[in-house]
């Protein structure tokens, strides 16, 4: 059996918050799940860069601005290779627009279909799913500084997530690994120069 359990979760947009939370396996105690919480980290990719005003760029300028945060998302799934991978999903509802309206589903799709070709799926949760940000600030996961709306969305996306786990084994499969029931993660390496 595992001892830790890891997700990564993103909050896709024209900037990118992401979080990094590592539990005990929750299968080896009662504890609740946000009591056996080892390692949290979480930050903003920016596409645009950061500090600076934003100008209008060309549509192959800001192309490559995209893609080169879905790279940094990319890497930080590497990094957490045995992790279960998450995205805040969305409804598209506005009348705005530009190539900003885009930016999430642009990353999000990115993101997914990187983990798509060495066959990892992306959890999705709504906006309505994720833990509210002053519940996070209760709970010690909003630091003091360096912290954004799209960090704070991604860390109460990752702990909702990691909640809905321990109660239903279906979905720690989906995420970890293993069969129905009687999961069993597994280590999912992903070799030197694949993409996740």
């Amino acid at each position: 059996m595992k001892l830790r359990l890891g997700v990564v979760w993103f909050d896709p947009g024209p900037e990118t918050g992401w979080a990094v939370l590592v539990v005990d396996d929750f299968r080896a105690h009662d504890d609740p799940v946000l009591s056996r919480v080892r390692h949290f980290t979480a930050g903003t990719f920016y596409t645009y860069p950061r500090g600076y005003p934003q100008k209008r760029y060309t549509t192959e300028e800001y192309d490559l601005l995209i893609n080169g945060q879905i790279d940094e998302c990319v890497e930080l799934c590497r990094l957490w290779n045995e992790a279960a991978y998450g995205s805040e999903d969305f409804a598209l509802g506005t009348d705005v627009r530009g190539k900003e309206v885009l930016a999430p589903v642009r990353v999000m799709q990115g993101i997914d279909y990187a983990l798509h070709t060495v066959g990892i799926g992306l959890e999705k949760q709504m906006p309505s799913e994720r833990e509210e940000a002053e519940r996070l600030r209760r709970w010690g996961f909003v630091p003091e500084r360096g912290t954004t709306t799209h960090s704070i969305a991604a860390t109460g996306h990752a702990l909702k997530f990691l909640k809905k786990a321990a109660t239903n084994p279906k979905i720690a499969a989906r995420a970890w690994g293993g069969t129905r029931g009687d999961w069993e993660p597994h280590m999912r390496v992903l070799p030197r120069g694949a993409t996740p």
